[in-house]
Protein backbone atom coordinates (compact mmCIF):
# COMPACT_ATOMS: atom_id res chain seq x y z
CA UNK A 1 0.00 0.00 0.00
CA UNK A 2 1.66 3.60 -1.10
CA UNK A 3 -0.78 5.76 1.02
CA UNK A 4 0.40 4.28 4.48
CA UNK A 5 1.48 7.34 6.40
CA UNK A 6 4.38 7.99 9.02
CA UNK A 7 2.75 10.46 10.32
CA UNK A 8 5.37 11.74 12.58
CA UNK A 9 9.10 10.97 13.61
CA UNK A 10 8.26 11.20 17.39
CA UNK A 11 5.54 8.30 16.99
CA UNK A 12 8.46 5.66 15.59
CA UNK A 13 8.05 4.08 19.33
CA UNK A 14 4.59 3.03 18.11
CA UNK A 15 4.49 2.69 14.36
CA UNK A 16 7.73 -0.03 15.17
CA UNK A 17 6.03 -3.29 16.53
CA UNK A 18 8.13 -3.14 19.97
CA UNK A 19 8.45 -7.09 21.33
CA UNK A 20 8.48 -7.82 24.97
CA UNK A 21 12.12 -6.84 26.36
CA UNK A 22 13.55 -5.46 23.32
CA UNK A 23 13.34 -2.11 24.15
CA UNK A 24 16.36 -0.03 24.48
CA UNK A 25 17.76 3.46 25.28
CA UNK A 26 17.73 5.97 22.71
CA UNK A 27 20.49 6.76 20.33
CA UNK A 28 22.92 9.90 22.56
CA UNK A 29 21.45 12.55 20.94
CA UNK A 30 18.58 11.72 19.05
CA UNK A 31 16.05 14.01 18.18
CA UNK A 32 12.54 13.44 16.92
CA UNK A 33 11.33 16.24 15.26
CA UNK A 34 7.75 16.79 15.33
CA UNK A 35 8.04 16.43 19.09
CA UNK A 36 8.71 20.24 19.46
CA UNK A 37 6.70 22.89 18.40
CA UNK A 38 9.60 25.20 17.19
CA UNK A 39 12.58 24.83 15.33
CA UNK A 40 14.76 27.96 14.23
CA UNK A 41 18.29 28.36 13.20
CA UNK A 42 20.18 30.61 15.84
CA UNK A 43 23.70 32.44 15.92
CA UNK A 44 25.77 33.45 18.72
CA UNK A 45 26.87 36.76 17.54
CA UNK A 46 28.73 38.08 21.17
CA UNK A 47 28.93 35.74 24.39
CA UNK A 48 30.26 36.97 27.91
CA UNK A 49 31.06 34.73 31.00
CA UNK A 50 29.56 35.57 34.33
CA UNK A 51 30.67 32.54 37.01
CA UNK A 52 27.64 31.36 39.25
CA UNK A 53 28.55 30.80 42.43
CA UNK A 54 31.43 28.94 43.92
CA UNK A 55 30.75 25.64 44.09
CA UNK A 56 27.72 25.66 41.40
CA UNK A 57 26.84 23.08 38.76
CA UNK A 58 26.63 25.96 35.92
CA UNK A 59 27.75 29.34 34.58
CA UNK A 60 25.92 32.05 33.71
CA UNK A 61 26.25 33.05 29.87
CA UNK A 62 24.86 36.74 28.61
CA UNK A 63 25.09 36.51 25.03
CA UNK A 64 23.51 37.83 21.66
CA UNK A 65 22.23 35.18 19.65
CA UNK A 66 21.02 35.90 16.21
CA UNK A 67 17.86 34.43 14.73
CA UNK A 68 18.50 34.14 11.42
CA UNK A 69 15.87 31.00 9.87
CA UNK A 70 12.31 29.72 11.74
CA UNK A 71 11.90 26.18 10.53
CA UNK A 72 8.78 25.45 12.24
CA UNK A 73 6.28 27.36 14.07
CA UNK A 74 3.39 25.24 14.65
CA UNK A 75 1.85 27.02 17.44
CA UNK A 76 1.80 29.83 15.57
CA UNK A 77 3.37 32.20 17.35
CA UNK A 78 4.41 34.78 14.37
CA UNK A 79 7.83 34.31 15.20
CA UNK A 80 10.89 36.42 13.10
CA UNK A 81 14.51 36.30 12.62
CA UNK A 82 15.50 39.03 14.85
CA UNK A 83 18.23 39.31 17.29
CA UNK A 84 17.83 38.09 20.91
CA UNK A 85 19.32 38.89 24.26
CA UNK A 86 19.82 35.66 26.30
CA UNK A 87 21.12 34.60 30.08
CA UNK A 88 21.85 31.04 29.57
CA UNK A 89 22.80 28.74 32.88
CA UNK A 90 25.42 26.55 31.76
CA UNK A 91 25.77 23.10 33.04
CA UNK A 92 29.49 22.49 34.16
CA UNK A 93 30.89 19.57 32.65
CA UNK A 94 31.30 16.63 35.21
CA UNK A 95 28.90 18.73 37.38
CA UNK A 96 25.96 20.04 36.22
CA UNK A 97 24.96 17.30 34.01
CA UNK A 98 21.43 17.54 34.87
CA UNK A 99 21.03 20.97 34.68
CA UNK A 100 19.64 22.70 31.28
CA UNK A 101 21.42 19.62 29.84
CA UNK A 102 20.65 20.72 26.42
CA UNK A 103 23.52 23.03 27.03
CA UNK A 104 25.49 20.95 28.39
CA UNK A 105 29.62 20.58 26.40
CA UNK A 106 27.91 23.38 23.84
CA UNK A 107 30.25 26.43 23.30
CA UNK A 108 28.46 29.42 23.37
CA UNK A 109 31.26 31.61 21.75
CA UNK A 110 30.47 34.07 18.30
CA UNK A 111 29.81 32.39 15.32
CA UNK A 112 28.97 28.82 16.89
CA UNK A 113 25.54 28.29 14.66
CA UNK A 114 23.18 25.44 16.61
CA UNK A 115 19.35 24.61 15.80
CA UNK A 116 17.51 24.80 18.69
CA UNK A 117 14.37 22.63 18.90
CA UNK A 118 11.38 24.11 21.72
CA UNK A 119 8.01 22.86 22.78
CA UNK A 120 7.69 26.17 24.88
CA UNK A 121 5.12 28.93 24.38
CA UNK A 122 6.89 31.55 26.35
CA UNK A 123 9.00 32.82 23.42
CA UNK A 124 12.46 32.73 21.69
CA UNK A 125 14.42 34.49 24.22
CA UNK A 126 13.07 31.27 27.07
CA UNK A 127 13.59 28.99 23.90
CA UNK A 128 17.16 29.88 23.84
CA UNK A 129 17.90 30.00 27.68
CA UNK A 130 16.33 26.48 28.45
CA UNK A 131 15.97 24.64 25.15
CA UNK A 132 14.28 20.81 24.65
CA UNK A 133 17.43 20.04 22.76
CA UNK A 134 20.04 21.79 20.18
CA UNK A 135 21.83 20.29 17.39
CA UNK A 136 25.31 22.06 16.42
CA UNK A 137 25.46 23.69 12.49
CA UNK A 138 29.04 22.99 10.96
CA UNK A 139 29.81 22.40 7.72
CA UNK A 140 30.61 19.00 8.04
CA UNK A 141 26.58 17.99 6.77
CA UNK A 142 23.52 19.74 6.02
CA UNK A 143 21.32 20.03 8.92
CA UNK A 144 19.61 22.55 8.06
CA UNK A 145 18.86 21.12 5.00
CA UNK A 146 17.76 17.63 6.65
CA UNK A 147 15.19 19.04 8.88
CA UNK A 148 13.62 21.04 6.32
CA UNK A 149 13.41 17.55 4.12
CA UNK A 150 12.09 15.51 7.06
CA UNK A 151 9.75 18.17 8.11
CA UNK A 152 8.28 18.62 4.39
CA UNK A 153 8.53 14.78 4.17
CA UNK A 154 6.67 14.03 7.57
CA UNK A 155 3.03 13.94 6.02
CA UNK A 156 3.04 12.55 3.26
CA UNK A 157 2.98 8.56 2.38
CA UNK A 158 5.94 6.07 3.04
CA UNK A 159 6.53 5.91 -0.72
CA UNK A 160 7.08 9.64 -0.90
CA UNK A 161 9.12 9.74 1.75
CA UNK A 162 11.11 7.22 0.98
CA UNK A 163 11.49 8.26 -2.71
CA UNK A 164 12.14 11.93 -0.81
CA UNK A 165 15.27 10.28 1.41
CA UNK A 166 16.56 8.61 -1.86
CA UNK A 167 16.75 11.39 -3.75
CA UNK A 168 18.80 13.60 -0.39
CA UNK A 169 21.10 10.45 -0.63
CA UNK A 170 22.37 10.50 -4.32
CA UNK A 171 22.49 14.30 -3.67
CA UNK A 172 26.14 15.74 -3.55
CA UNK A 173 25.43 16.76 -0.14
CA UNK A 174 26.76 15.09 3.21
CA UNK A 175 23.57 14.10 5.15
CA UNK A 176 23.44 14.12 9.11
CA UNK A 177 22.15 11.92 11.85
CA UNK A 178 18.80 13.40 11.92
CA UNK A 179 18.26 12.20 8.43
CA UNK A 180 19.83 8.92 9.21
CA UNK A 181 17.02 8.62 12.20
CA UNK A 182 14.45 9.03 9.34
CA UNK A 183 15.78 6.83 6.97
CA UNK A 184 15.93 3.95 9.69
CA UNK A 185 12.26 4.75 10.43
CA UNK A 186 11.09 4.42 7.24
CA UNK A 187 13.17 1.30 6.40
CA UNK A 188 11.45 0.23 9.97
CA UNK A 189 7.74 0.83 9.09
CA UNK A 190 7.57 1.19 5.30
CA UNK A 191 6.22 -2.00 3.30
CA UNK A 192 9.23 -3.73 1.62
CA UNK A 193 7.59 -2.96 -2.28
CA UNK A 194 8.05 1.07 -0.84
CA UNK A 195 11.10 1.63 0.45
CA UNK A 196 13.07 -0.27 -1.98
CA UNK A 197 14.76 2.46 -4.09
CA UNK A 198 15.63 3.86 -0.50
CA UNK A 199 17.08 0.68 0.65
CA UNK A 200 19.28 0.62 -2.66
CA UNK A 201 20.32 4.35 -2.78
CA UNK A 202 21.30 3.99 0.82
CA UNK A 203 23.59 0.65 0.20
CA UNK A 204 25.17 2.79 -2.58
CA UNK A 205 25.99 5.67 -1.18
CA UNK A 206 25.95 5.55 2.71
CA UNK A 207 29.84 5.60 3.01
CA UNK A 208 29.83 8.69 1.19
CA UNK A 209 27.17 10.71 2.23
CA UNK A 210 27.29 9.31 6.24
CA UNK A 211 31.06 10.03 7.61
CA UNK A 212 32.29 9.73 10.89
CA UNK A 213 29.54 10.55 13.76
CA UNK A 214 26.75 10.35 11.32
CA UNK A 215 27.54 7.26 10.03
CA UNK A 216 27.73 5.67 13.78
CA UNK A 217 24.31 7.09 13.75
CA UNK A 218 22.87 5.10 11.07
CA UNK A 219 24.10 2.32 11.90
CA UNK A 220 22.87 2.41 15.65
CA UNK A 221 19.01 3.51 14.30
CA UNK A 222 19.26 0.51 12.20
CA UNK A 223 20.14 -1.68 15.02
CA UNK A 224 18.00 0.08 17.13
CA UNK A 225 15.14 -0.50 14.73
CA UNK A 226 15.67 -3.82 14.58
CA UNK A 227 15.62 -4.49 18.03
CA UNK A 228 12.26 -3.45 18.46
CA UNK A 229 10.30 -5.09 15.76
CA UNK A 230 8.73 -8.50 16.16
CA UNK A 231 8.53 -8.84 12.49
CA UNK A 232 11.48 -7.08 11.07
CA UNK A 233 10.66 -5.76 7.40
CA UNK A 234 13.50 -7.03 5.20
CA UNK A 235 14.51 -3.79 3.81
CA UNK A 236 15.36 -3.12 7.57
CA UNK A 237 17.83 -6.20 7.51
CA UNK A 238 19.23 -5.48 4.58
CA UNK A 239 20.63 -2.29 5.09
CA UNK A 240 22.00 -3.21 8.90
CA UNK A 241 23.34 -6.08 7.32
CA UNK A 242 25.29 -4.09 4.54
CA UNK A 243 26.25 -1.22 7.12
CA UNK A 244 27.33 -3.65 9.70
CA UNK A 245 29.53 -5.68 7.23
CA UNK A 246 31.19 -2.84 5.56
CA UNK A 247 31.90 -0.97 8.74
CA UNK A 248 33.36 -4.10 10.51
CA UNK A 249 35.40 -5.41 7.24
CA UNK A 250 37.51 -1.75 7.23
CA UNK A 251 41.00 -1.49 7.14
CA UNK A 252 42.06 0.36 10.42
CA UNK A 253 43.66 3.69 9.53
CA UNK A 254 47.22 2.82 10.91
CA UNK A 255 48.51 -0.94 11.26
CA UNK A 256 48.65 -0.83 15.24
CA UNK A 257 45.42 1.57 15.82
CA UNK A 258 43.28 -1.13 17.42
CA UNK A 259 39.64 -1.50 17.04
CA UNK A 260 37.87 0.84 14.82
CA UNK A 261 34.73 2.38 16.95
CA UNK A 262 32.78 1.50 14.54
CA UNK A 263 33.78 -2.14 15.46
CA UNK A 264 33.50 -1.70 18.81
CA UNK A 265 29.89 0.00 18.27
CA UNK A 266 29.54 -2.99 16.36
CA UNK A 267 30.07 -5.10 19.06
CA UNK A 268 28.83 -3.38 22.06
CA UNK A 269 25.01 -2.93 20.67
CA UNK A 270 24.64 -4.45 17.03
CA UNK A 271 25.95 -7.69 16.83
CA UNK A 272 23.47 -8.28 20.06
CA UNK A 273 20.45 -7.18 17.99
CA UNK A 274 21.43 -9.44 15.15
CA UNK A 275 22.16 -12.18 16.98
CA UNK A 276 18.16 -11.37 18.70
CA UNK A 277 16.87 -11.82 14.95
CA UNK A 278 16.84 -15.16 13.35
CA UNK A 279 16.18 -12.95 9.53
CA UNK A 280 19.36 -10.64 10.60
CA UNK A 281 21.48 -13.57 11.57
CA UNK A 282 20.91 -15.84 8.24
CA UNK A 283 20.99 -12.41 6.33
CA UNK A 284 24.66 -12.03 7.80
CA UNK A 285 25.38 -15.35 6.96
CA UNK A 286 24.46 -14.52 3.31
CA UNK A 287 26.39 -11.38 3.19
CA UNK A 288 30.05 -12.82 3.71
CA UNK A 289 29.13 -14.36 0.31
CA UNK A 290 32.79 -13.31 -2.18
CA UNK A 291 36.69 -14.49 -0.80
CA UNK A 292 37.73 -10.90 -0.18
CA UNK A 293 34.99 -10.40 2.46
CA UNK A 294 35.38 -13.61 3.99
CA UNK A 295 38.97 -12.77 4.67
CA UNK A 296 38.96 -9.36 5.94
CA UNK A 297 35.91 -11.15 8.56
CA UNK A 298 38.02 -13.33 9.47
CA UNK A 299 40.96 -11.15 10.06
CA UNK A 300 39.45 -8.23 11.63
CA UNK A 301 37.03 -10.70 13.91
CA UNK A 302 40.36 -12.70 15.01
CA UNK A 303 42.26 -9.29 15.57
CA UNK A 304 38.90 -7.75 17.78
CA UNK A 305 38.92 -11.52 19.51
CA UNK A 306 42.56 -11.24 21.18
CA UNK A 307 42.96 -6.67 21.31
CA UNK A 308 43.81 -6.46 25.10
CA UNK A 309 42.13 -2.57 24.06
CA UNK A 310 38.80 -4.24 24.49
CA UNK A 311 37.13 -5.05 27.16
CA UNK A 312 36.77 -9.27 27.87
CA UNK A 313 32.91 -8.95 26.98
CA UNK A 314 33.32 -7.44 23.64
CA UNK A 315 36.59 -9.54 22.69
CA UNK A 316 34.05 -12.58 23.23
CA UNK A 317 31.53 -11.46 21.07
CA UNK A 318 34.43 -10.78 18.34
CA UNK A 319 34.80 -14.02 18.69
CA UNK A 320 31.11 -15.41 18.54
CA UNK A 321 31.20 -13.19 15.32
CA UNK A 322 33.43 -14.99 13.68
CA UNK A 323 31.90 -18.58 14.58
CA UNK A 324 28.57 -17.39 12.95
CA UNK A 325 30.64 -17.71 9.54
CA UNK A 326 29.79 -21.27 8.92
CA UNK A 327 32.97 -23.97 8.33
CA UNK A 328 33.20 -23.49 4.43
CA UNK A 329 33.17 -19.42 4.70
CA UNK A 330 37.25 -19.96 6.87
Amino acid sequence: MRYRHLTTLVSIHVLVSIGAGAAQAPVQGSIDLLRYGTIFLAEVQSSEVANGPAGSSWQTMHARVLVSKILRDKYRLGLVPGEISAVIQQPIPSIGVRSNPAWFNRPIQPGRRYVVFSDSKEGVQTMIEKPDAIEPVTPLSDVVGDIELSLAAAPLPVFDQASELAAALNAPQIRSALLAQHIAAILAVGPDSDTAYLEQSLEQREAQVFPGASREALLAYLAQFLGRSENPKQNLIRALIDVTVRCFIAEPQTANSGPTRLQRQILESGLVNILNSPPALQALREAINSREVQKRFKVNAAQCGSDSRLPPVLQARARQFLSLIGDEHR
